[in-house]
C-alpha cells in the first residue's frame, strides 16, 4: 500500500539572527494554509518583528 504525504518545514529567524523552525507532517501540500503563513511572516518582516522566513513542502509517499 502506497500512502502519499507531505513534510510541511518552516523556519524563521530572529532579529538576533536566531532560528526557529517547525516541520508538520500532512496529508499533502496545504497550499492554502502555506499562503496564508507567508503573509503573516512577509508582514512580521516587514514590521521589523523578524528579520527573515523560509517555507518549504516536501511531497512523498511511503511504500508499506
Amino acid at each position: 500500500m502506497i500512502t502519499d504525504f507531505a513534510v510541511v518545514l518552516v523556519i524563521v529567524m530572529g532579529l538576533n539572527g536566531s532560528m526557529e523552525h517547525k516541520a508538520t507532517l500532512t496529508e499533502a501540500c496545504p497550499r492554502e494554509e502555506i499562503t496564508q503563513m507567508e503573509l503573516l511572516l512577509e508582514e512580521k518582516k516587514g514590521r521589523g518583528v523578524i528579520k527573515d522566513y523560509g517555507i518549504i513542502c516536501f511531497p512523498g509517499q511511503f511504500d508499506n
